[in-house]
């Protein structure tokens, strides 16, 4: 590579404040699931990874049980009255 005075490369994001071991356990979970479910897309099993990496199995377990993760579904009679 060359280096150029006054030109910066690219440094990746890290909005999340991840350590490096963080990232690299995501990057491989991201592909161990993206090769196991080739019709997902990449970034949102990235996203899902995110979402739940913080939370402990029994938050996740509770989130699902108690429907937080769903939004309610309207049809359209219900949208009309409103």
């Amino acid at each position: 590579m060359f280096d150029i005075e006054g030109l910066q490369r690219h440094v990746e994001e890290n909005p999340l404040n991840l350590t490096n071991m963080e990232l690299q356990e995501r990057k491989e979970a991201v592909d161990q699931q993206v090769a196991k479910h080739p019709d997902v897309p990449p970034q949102w099993v990235e996203m899902l990874w995110n979402f739940l990496h913080k939370r402990t199995e029994q938050e996740c377990r509770d989130m699902v049980n108690n429907g937080e993760l769903f939004a309610e579904k309207k049809n359209d009679e219900q949208e009309e009255t409103q």
